[in-house]
């Protein structure tokens, strides 16, 4: 059996006023979902849980303890827990233009990248306003010198050879049609129920033009420059604000 990671946040109730009591209910909703199977992947396979800090957090200054600290846990072992505080927020719209080269999507990390973003600001929400992009179309010819070629075929398309000459196939076609009969003559001897017809099957000299890379002429559209207009919900953690408003447990569930 495996093991799998976990963040949790337990927010503080008027019946939830303790990191104890906060764990003792995550643990008895995982148990009422999932029953007391011993590797449910829940947090109900920890036992108890450990404080990481004392020192209340923001919600995602604790996230980020949590990722970095979690290497730290292990399964069948105790979770560990942050206390998460208020902080005082604001929120600005950020509006940017972004030149790309190709259909790469714009990741997290690309976005606080491009805005400059810092430790205490995060990308909450991200639009789409506008989408310019640009196409060149060129036409794009096989390569390699045309060549004729006669393409044997038999039961219903099915390909058995190419022959350079007519000649070739034709006389290819005639050896085939020889080899069956012979077959048919010779199962029909030993099986007299077994019909001639069954034996039957349509040969065709299908005639073709070629080039080395089997490529006729064909017309190709590339995307030669895309530019993207965002606008982005850029929120500003500020310092804490006293009192708890609940708490981040993590650590290693048994899977």
């Amino acid at each position: 059996m495996g093991s799998a990671s976990f963040i949790e946040f337990a927010p503080a109730t008027a019946r939830i006023q303790s990191a104890e009591a906060a764990y003792d209910l995550m643990v008895s909703e995982a148990l009422a979902e999932y029953g007391h199977e011993p590797y449910s992947g829940t947090i109900a396979t920890t036992h108890g849980y450990t404080m990481e800090t004392n020192t209340p957090h923001s919600r995602v200054a604790a996230t980020k303890l949590a990722e970095a600290r979690i290497g730290n846990y292990s399964k069948w072992e105790a979770a560990g827990c942050i206390p998460v505080s208020k902080t005082a927020t604001t929120t600005r719209t950020v509006k940017k233009t972004i030149t790309l080269d190709n259909e790469d999507r714009i990741g997290d990390d690309e976005i606080r990248k491009l805005l400059g973003l810092k430790s205490n600001e995060h990308a909450s929400e991200v639009k789409f306003t506008a989408d310019d992009r640009k196409y060149r179309t060129k036409i794009v010819k096989g390569s390699g010198a045309a060549k004729r070629v006669f393409v044997v075929t038999y039961d219903r398309g099915r390909k058995s050879a190419e022959y350079a000459t007519l000649a070739a196939a034709t006389a290819a076609v005639k050896a085939m049609a020889e080899e069956m009969s012979a077959r048919a003559t010779a199962e029909s001897t030993k099986n007299p129920s077994w019909s001639v017809g069954q034996a039957v099957t349509d040969i065709e000299i299908v005639e073709q033009v070629r080039r080395g890379d089997n490529q006729a002429a064909r017309v190709v559209t590339e995307l030669i420059s895309r530019k993207v207009k965002i606008e982005v919900e850029v929120t500003t953690e500020g310092a804490p604000v006293a009192g708890v408003i609940g708490w981040l447990f993590f650590g290693w569930a048994a899977c």
